[in-house]
């Protein structure tokens, strides 16, 4: 079966609710899972990571570290989740970052053999470095358009990893 991740796009009386316990993270999939504001990034999220700040531990300052595996706020008390809220603050910084990311860029830092090598989750699961490397690239678009919708709607986002 494996981890999944997906991004929901939300509002701040939400993020509060999360916050607060209100609400719960699986009521947000729930409602949500039809919408735009839902983009699911499958199981390729460690490798996402990987390929937009590589070694992690090296890249704390780096603000696409924010992007999946990073800071943000821990919400949620499902033992078998993780789900961290990404702030309009961090995604504006977020966005910044994603301006100097391009095809090109991209295409430079991915090695499929050096995923395999730090063992980055279901980089083993690959040969065509070409076909994933389509894509991974794909799936860094729809995420920097993601956070850009954020961005212009004054939203949160939280990702949830299953």
């Amino acid at each position: 079966m494996g981890v999944c991740g997906e991004f929901i796009r939300i509002s701040k009386e939400k993020a509060e609710q999360l916050q607060n316990g209100e609400i719960h993270v699986f009521d947000l999939l729930e409602a949500d899972n039809e919408s735009d504001c839902l983009l699911d990034i499958y199981k390729y999220w460690h490798i996402i990571d990987f390929v937009l700040v590589g070694n992690t531990q090296e890249n704390g300052d780096n603000p696409l570290s924010k992007v999946v595996l990073g800071n943000g706020i821990p919400v949620g008390d499902e033992d078998d989740i993780a789900a961290l809220l990404k702030t309009p603050v961090e995604i504006s910084e977020i966005n910044q970052a994603f301006a100097t990311v391009s095809e090109k860029t991209i295409r430079e830092g991915f090695s499929l053999a050096e995923m395999k090598e730090h063992d980055i989750y279901l980089a083993n699961a690959y040969n065509n470095e070409d076909e994933v490397f389509r894509d991974i690239y794909g799936t860094v678009e729809s995420i920097s358009h993601f956070f850009k919708e954020a961005e212009q709607h004054n939203q949160w986002i939280l990702l949830f990893l299953s």
